[in-house]
C-alpha cells in the first residue's frame, strides 16, 4: 500500500520497512508510518529547502518530515526537541522491560 492515498489526506508508507533487517522487521511489522501530502519531502526538495523545512519544524508547522528516494522513505527529519523526547520515552522503555 505504499503511497496509498487516504480519505482524509493521509498517506500511507508501508513500505517503509522493507529495507530493514528481517529480525528488526519482526520488532516493528504492525509499524505504519502516517504523513501528510505536506510531510513527505523528496530528497531533491530537502537538499534544497532543508532551511524552509528547519523553519516549518521551528514554528510547529510540522512535526516531521518523512525524506523519500525514488519514491521511498528514507529518513525522518525531526527538530531537535522530538527527537529528546523520543530519545526520553525509549529510556523509558528499556527501563519498563
Amino acid at each position: 500500500m505504499n503511497g496509498a492515498v487516504r480519505g482524509d489526506l493521509w498517506v500511507v508508507l508501508a513500505g517503509a520497512l522493507d529495507n530493514l533487517a528481517p529480525s528488526d522487521r519482526r520488532r516493528h511489522e504492525m509499524a505504519e508510518l502516517r504523513v501528510t501530502f505536506n510531510e513527505i519531502l523528496p530528497i531533491k526538495e530537502a537538499v534544497r529547502g532543508l532551511p524552509r523545512a528547519l523553519d516549518r519544524l521551528d514554528r510547529e508547522e510540522a512535526e516531521h518530515f518523512v525524506i523519500t528516494r525514488r519514491n521511498q522513505p528514507r529518513a525522518v527529519l525531526v527538530g531537535l526537541e522530538r527527537y529528546e523526547e523520543l530519545l526520553q520515552a525509549e529510556a523509558a522503555l528499556r527501563l519498563a522491560t
